[in-house]
């Protein structure tokens, strides 16, 4: 794909701080589909600090996030800034979970529903299960460019399987359908944290490096010419949101608990 664009991110499930294209905005689905870019809740794992394995389930909290999530959607499906006619989400079991958040708050039969390989975390193979700080003891850094778990994969490696989610995504949006009367159709994707760092580094913000997604945060952003044959433009209308998480943390302990600075 060719090179990409992008415009400060706006407040979370609402209007676009971009002139461009504003979220629900009736001439701006033809053009430049909406995505919804989504990590999953949090793990055990996570809160741990532990490589995780496929079967690694959200916590009691992860499990609140992805409600607050759902909720958070539904609020803008029925505001009618959009509806969700799509859904792709990592086949791993904690992005399952979120996905169930998710669709227990709208109504599933209206949508098109599957599971992806691609969007998997990286494979750190035989590590899978230890802390990271014994990793790094016995190993050295685990993110850095040369380390090539065994059994699992290398950047290079990784970023090519997150470079072919990407075409898959594009393709994806690109068919999306709008129909007249109603607000514009759109994709949600929920995968992993260096999923969305290396699609943020590569197609978001060329150049830039973004260290880290927050659980059930939001990225949502338009694929300008999607379905053309001069490459893919992206408008980033918001990035990295957890405002969903922040609000429940008013009024819920489990997630005030924990801080602000840790949602």
């Amino acid at each position: 794909s060719s090179a990409r664009s992008s415009v400060p991110p706006s407040d979370p499930m609402g209007q676009s701080s971009s002139s461009d294209a504003a979220l629900g905005s009736p001439s701006a689905h033809q053009e430049a589909p909406l995505l919804l870019l989504i990590r999953h809740g949090e793990t055990v794992g996570n809160s741990s600090g532990r490589l995780q394995l496929p079967s690694e389930q959200l916590s009691e909290r992860g499990v609140l996030q992805a409600t607050l999530l759902g909720q958070a959607l539904k609020v803008a499906v029925d505001r009618g800034d959009f509806r969700v006619t799509s859904v792709i989400a990592s086949d791993y079991e904690r992005a399952q979970q979120t996905l169930a958040g998710i669709l227990d708050a709208l109504d599933p039969t209206q949508m098109e529903i599957w599971p992806e390989p691609l969007l998997q975390e990286r494979n750190f193979g035989h590590l899978r299960g230890q802390l990271y700080t014994d990793v790094v003891v016995e190993q050295g850094d685990l993110f850095a460019e040369d380390f090539a778990p065994l059994g699992g994969e290398s950047w290079p490696e990784f970023r090519a399987r997150v470079d072919l989610a990407w075409t898959l995504l594009v393709d994806a949006a690109a068919n999306l359908k709008a129909e007249p009367g109603l607000p514009e159709p759109a994709l949600v994707v929920v995968t992993h944290g260096l999923v969305l760092k290396v699609l943020a580094e590569t197609y978001l913000f060329p150049g830039q490096t973004h260290a880290n997604f927050k659980n059930t945060s939001v990225t949502a952003v338009r694929l300008v010419n999607a379905g053309g044959s001069d490459g893919v433009q992206v408008v980033v209308e918001k990035f990295n949101d957890i405002s969903h998480v922040i609000d429940g943390a008013l009024d819920d302990p489990l997630l005030r608990s924990r801080g602000g600075a840790k949602l």
